[in-house]
């Protein structure tokens, strides 16, 4: 059960949210909300959180944007960040849509962007880089995330380019997804960490009544 402050919800999705206080299986709802910290707040829990200036992107794109769902016994082994990855058997193999992948490695971090080719507007994050040479393990075990590259033709941003990365993992019994920008992938772990602490304190909440 997690008893979560209306603080640290997604105020965009209060609305939706079927149960927001009192999250807990069986309720007869299908428990699950969005969590949203600000730029920064963010940069108050990690130092370095890098922010865009809005001349450079939509203030929005510099929050942390969390979903958090209870996984069923049968999600506990079949979900996570391979779940939105494209094209994963045929970049370990280096064959079909990726003969000559795209290798590079992510700045700041023992993780690898991998692309079908270098102007691609997808990519997948893995923790090592692809070996035709030995059998593919299962892709929850290397996916990281999976990032999306936009460039608006219209608007105020029209011509920049956003380059936002989803992760999605298993964190206390919970399915977490967030979204943040490339710039900040390095610090997956801490984000990791950060949801971690969160979930333990929205539990806490709990017991104390809240």
């Amino acid at each position: 059960m997690l008893c979560v402050p209306e603080a640290d919800l997604d105020p965009l999705l209060l609305a939706y949210n079927e149960d927001s206080k009192n999250l807990v299986v069986g309720s007869g709802h299908t428990p699950g909300f969005g969590a949203r910290f600000g730029a920064e707040r963010m940069r108050s829990y990690l130092e370095t959180y890098r922010i865009k200036a809005e001349s450079d992107a939509p203030s929005r794109y510099n929050d942390l944007y969390v979903s958090v769902g209870f996984l069923g016994a049968d999600d506990q082994n079949r979900l996570g960040s391979a779940m939105r990855a494209r094209n994963v058997e045929d970049a370990w193999y280096a064959k079909g849509a990726c003969v000559r992948p795209a290798v590079t490695t992510v700045a700041g971090s023992t993780y690898f962007q991998i692309q079908c080719a270098p102007n691609d507007s997808y990519a997948s994050i893995w923790d090592r880089t692809p070996d035709s040479a030995i059998s593919m393990p299962e892709p929850n075990s290397f996916v990281i995330a999976t990032c999306s590259y936009d460039t608006p033709q219209v608007g105020p941003y029209a011509g920049r380019q956003f380059r936002t990365c989803s992760r999605v993992v298993k964190l206390d019994g919970f399915l977490v997804d967030f979204h943040i920008q490339e710039e900040n992938l390095a610090l997956i772990p801490r984000i990791d960490g950060l949801v971690r602490g969160k979930i333990a304190e929205w539990k806490a909440n709990c017991q104390k009544g809240l």
